[in-house]
């Protein structure tokens, strides 16, 4: 394995990971506070397996590595530990060990979607966990006071009734993973689509984590005479589902795909809608000084790693996600005198003005809760709908935003 001292290596941590399921990386340290103890920050995620999220790995690092050269926090270097969940509930519970014995002061970008153990260890030991990627096999990574969630692409096909009904599409299905989660997801996409006039609901399909084929499952959804389709499932079966539509009908989900990806599918991705409570990739730079930053952060860490997922046309919202947890923690972190794992969970906890404007639609306010119990520290529920254009190879608005605990609500 070929290392660099002092430099974050997304590959790195790929690599490592692959062999022992953890790896320890760390920002260029120029500037980067000497001798200091490092701030150590662990991601329990998927970098193998059905589901992998090397991308946001790679907006962690960057992140890390622009807070180092910077001189860190407070003096303080940043080291993120990552843990490979691999999508496998036993390779989850290893990580919920390694976050005992390494004694990290928080956890980011939490993707642990097969057991609940990541999650009975952060509330347990009361360590905050910075920008959870999803919802896990249970309610329990929406409900557990140690989590403080930022974007919230997971609930995105949720909002796509307002988005699809909006556009002309009045018979709405879902397409989800066959978890726990995709059955949420199903569940409120149909409660959120008696919330818009003029839809009703058809059906909904599960899909197997591991399947490939998407024309006999998409099938099913034509044979119900939808004209309109949420989907919750992997960047592979997304890609395979605008194939087998081939822009039949209108097909709608979370902001999985790279602009590389959607202009190499050419006019069969055209009219792809995502709902999205962050810019999409290719307009994230015109979102203020925030959008600017995280590109800046990430063309950096690419120039010094060479890393694939730090590419421009390679970034996803969820290489965002990585990054904004980094940075959500130095926006509190920096404030404290001490920065330990209770010191940091305590200001987490009383936080009420987490801002990044032009990236998140408000200000974060980790005291007040979303009246919908399932859905208690949904603090992002804002969604803007954005449809590809294949002829310009960019996404552009609809015009349509969304509450999504309004519409659940009206759903009920």
């Amino acid at each position: 394995m070929r290392t660099r001292t002092k430099t974050v290596l997304a590959m790195t941590v790929v690599l490592a990971a692959a062999v022992s399921g953890c790896a320890t990386t760390s920002g260029s340290a120029s500037g980067g506070g000497g001798k200091a103890d490092p701030i150590v920050l662990f991601s329990p995620i998927p970098l193998s397996g059905s589901r992998q999220y090397n991308e946001t790995v790679a907006g962690e690092n960057a992140a890390a590595a622009a807070i180092n050269a910077a001189g860190g926090i407070k003096g303080r270097p940043i080291e993120i530990k990552t843990c490979d969940s691999k999508s496998d509930p036993t390779q989850e519970a290893v990580c919920a060990q390694e976050i005992v014995t390494s004694k990290p002061v928080a956890v980011i970008a939490q993707a642990t979607g097969r057991s609940t153990a990541v999650t009975d260890t952060t509330n347990e030991n009361k360590i905050a966990s910075i920008g959870g990627l999803g919802f896990g096999s249970t309610d329990a990574l929406r409900e557990s006071v140690a989590s403080f969630p930022l974007s919230t692409g997971p609930t995105a096909p949720m909002a796509c009734p307002a988005g699809l009904g909006a556009d002309g599409r009045n018979r709405l299905g879902a397409m989800v993973t066959d978890l726990a989660s995709g059955a949420v997801i199903a569940q409120a996409a149909e409660a959120a689509t008696k919330a818009v006039p003029g839809t009703a609901w058809t059906k909904t399909v599960k899909v197997l984590p591991e399947a490939t084929d998407m024309a006999g499952l998409f099938q099913t959804m034509l044979d119900s005479q939808s004209n309109g389709v949420l989907f919750a499932g992997s960047v592979t079966q997304t890609i395979g589902l605008l194939q087998a539509n081939n822009n039949r009908i209108g097909l709608c989900g979370a902001d999985a795909l790279t602009v590389d990806a959607l202009t190499k599918l050419g006019p069969i991705a055209n009219g792809w809608m995502i709902m999205s409570t962050t810019p999409p990739m290719d307009i994230v730079g015109q979102s203020g000084a925030d959008g600017a930053q995280f590109l800046k952060d990430m063309s950096a860490y690419q120039a010094a790693s060479n890393s694939p997922y730090a590419a421009e046309g390679a970034l996803r919202t969820t290489t965002l996600s990585g990054w904004l947890a980094v940075r959500a923690f130095q926006q509190v972190a920096g404030k404290l005198d001490q920065i330990t794992s209770k010191s940091v969970f305590d200001a987490f906890t009383t936080t009420k003005n987490l801002s990044f404007p032009g990236l998140l639609p408000s200000p974060i306010d980790y005291t007040t809760f979303q009246p919908i119990p399932a859905f208690a520290r949904l603090f992002q529920p804002q969604y803007t709908a954005y449809k590809w254009n294949a002829s310009t190879k960019h996404f552009e608005s609809t015009g349509t935003t969304v509450n999504l605990i309004d519409l659940l609500n009206k759903g009920k």
